[in-house]
């Protein structure tokens, strides 16, 4: 089944029932690493990094998805002040609109568009 998984930069994607700060299906995170180490995809090695048994997200934000429909968000890592104390959902929206809103203001920075 699909399923959407919200990372920060430098938050670290495992596989379920092993490490890392938020977990995908077993098949899901071999395809990132597949992708990340493929010398085919020159700037795949930018966005996550392989670790022994997780990837980590690098300096990068955007969307990942995998064949099988897994959706991995990478947000920017703010700060997000007076609201730390909020619950994860809520730092998670907080923080999409604090992106969104970057972009809408970036207009033509070097943004980058990787292969299928």
């Amino acid at each position: 089944m699909p399923q959407t998984i919200t990372l920060r930069e430098y938050q670290k994607l495992g596989a379920k029932g092993g490490e890392g700060d938020r977990k995908i299906s077993e098949r899901a995170l071999k395809e990132i690493r597949a992708y990340v180490r493929d010398d085919s995809e020159p700037e795949s090695n930018w966005v996550m990094r392989v670790n022994a048994r997780t990837v980590a997200a690098r300096n990068y934000v955007g969307v990942i998805q995998t064949r099988d429909g897994t959706t991995v968000e990478i947000l920017p890592k703010v700060d997000l002040g007076a609201n730390k104390g909020a619950d994860e959902k809520q730092q998670e929206k907080e923080t999409r609109e604090i992106f969104l809103k970057m972009l809408r203001h970036y207009r033509d920075g070097p943004c980058r568009n990787l292969n299928d």
